[in-house]
């Protein structure tokens, strides 16, 4: 874990300098979250919250949020709490059911640490390879994502539901999930009556566009305008973000 100076002069906690930088241009200069309608008192849940970046800049807005944050890699939860020490953190994953699960993460880019390996592995190494392969040669591409990926380890996880946790709210002003590759579980862990309480999402998509188009009919069938996102930063990556709004 190390403490790093962000291009705001922002300080925060990490365990992976290079994967917090691309994530604070996302959210710090592309402003990807942009857009979205926050005033004092409102409830945002944050699922998948990394070491808390999406949190910092929430609070760098000056609203008077109430936030909660999830996250259940070990090594980021820990840098998580120092980062927003006066936020709600829980070191629980999210899924269509209250379990307990294998989080598989990888120490060299630790915010790919995933719940579906099994989804994860292939689709994002070629993922991957595609994006440096756009600067570096193809074979030396390669070696890279070997080396990304070779290393990895398994730590076991609480997975609880979002509709386990969402009777404690009447509202949730905004959802915002990201998850690599359990986007569909987690949204399948809301029940039908606790949709309307969330009026905003942001669900970012990891797994190819037939999930994109899966996941817009079914915010759709669920009353919300959704618009796509896609990755400016890094366009290979191929990992568009759905912004919804109730309509």
């Amino acid at each position: 874990m190390k403490n790093v100076r962000l291009p705001n002069g922002m300080t925060v906690w990490t365990n992976h300098k290079r994967g917090t930088l691309a994530v604070y241009r996302e959210i710090f200069e592309e402003k990807i979250y942009g857009g979205f309608d926050l005033v004092d008192g409102d409830v945002v849940i944050d699922v998948g919250a990394n070491v808390g970046l999406f949190a910092r800049w929430l609070q760098s807005l000056g609203i008077g949020l109430y936030l909660f944050c999830f996250e259940p890699a070990r090594d980021s939860y820990e840098c998580l709490i120092r980062n927003v020490p006066n936020v709600s953190c829980l070191r629980l994953a999210l899924g269509r059911s209250c379990c307990k699960a294998m989080l598989t993460t990888y120490p060299r880019i630790p915010e790919l640490s995933t719940v579906c390996p099994e989804r994860f592995a292939v689709q994002e190494k070629q993922r991957w390879q595609s994006y440096l392969a756009s600067f570096l040669w193809g074979w030396f591409a390669a070696m890279v994502v070997f080396w990304l990926f070779d290393k990895r380890k398994g730590e076991p996880c609480r997975v609880i539901n979002l509709s386990s946790v969402l009777p404690d709210f009447a509202e949730v002003a905004l959802l915002k999930i990201d998850v690599e590759k359990a986007e569909e579980d987690v949204l399948d862990g809301i029940d039908d009556d606790d949709w309307l309480k969330i009026k905003q999402l942001a669900v970012e998509c990891h797994c190819g566009e037939a999930q994109v188009d899966r996941l817009k009919n079914l915010l759709c069938l669920k009353g919300y305008e959704v618009e796509r996102l896609d990755n400016m930063v890094f366009p290979q990556l191929d990992n568009p973000l759905l912004k919804c709004r109730r309509l």
